[in-house]
């Protein structure tokens, strides 16, 4: 099976190669710059769903293949009913640093949520949401990206920042989504 991602980044193809891994399953996973189709399409959804559902649909109305996109964002309790949420990204880029964020907010609960988006131009779209609940701590570790240094997990005595790049997708909001996939899926 072929999947196009609505995304061009590199790492997250490689974690979407990594989790069909754990399903034995033969997906090959395609980045849209290697068929030439270009697509930035505004996020001004008001839920993950909604925001997949954008980008999905932005790089399908140019392909008749099978789309995948995902939408994730970290909601801190202290900072609000789900904020970041969707705005996790563009909120990173207003602070100089993490430290900004555990100083406020430290011990306080926190999740990152996924929601994931498969397209098949011949059936109606399959939704998926994972989530995965922790807190907020001082910064530790230099694998991931973004907020992973200060979330640590539940269950766990190491963030996402800290923890191999494997044993993460094991139990992130990702993983999680896509668990629910592959199932829908019958993989």
């Amino acid at each position: 099976m072929e999947i196009l991602l609505a995304t061009n980044n590199p790492g997250k193809r490689q974690e979407y190669i990594d989790l069909a891994k754990e399903y034995s399953a033969n997906i090959k996973f395609i980045l849209p710059k290697e068929l030439n189709i270009y697509s930035d399409p505004i996020e001004d959804g008001k839920t993950y769903a909604e925001n997949s559902m954008i980008k999905a649909n932005a790089i399908a109305s140019q392909t008749n293949m099978i789309v995948l996109a995902d939408d994730a964002g970290i909601e801190i309790k202290a900072l609000g009913k789900q904020f970041p949420g969707i705005y996790s990204h563009r909120y990173l880029e207003t602070i100089d640093s993490l430290n900004q964020i555990s100083d406020k907010c430290l011990n306080s609960e926190a999740k990152f949520h996924c929601s994931i988006v498969l397209l098949n131009y011949k059936k109606d779209p399959i939704i998926c949401e994972g989530e995965v609940k922790g807190k907020i701590v001082e910064p530790h570790g230099t694998n991931g990206f973004g907020y992973d240094p200060i979330f640590m997990p539940d269950g766990y005595n190491k963030t996402f920042g800290e923890m191999p790049e494997k044993d993460k997708n094991k139990i992130s909001h990702r993983a999680n989504a896509f668990a629910k996939l592959m199932k829908l899926l019958n993989i």
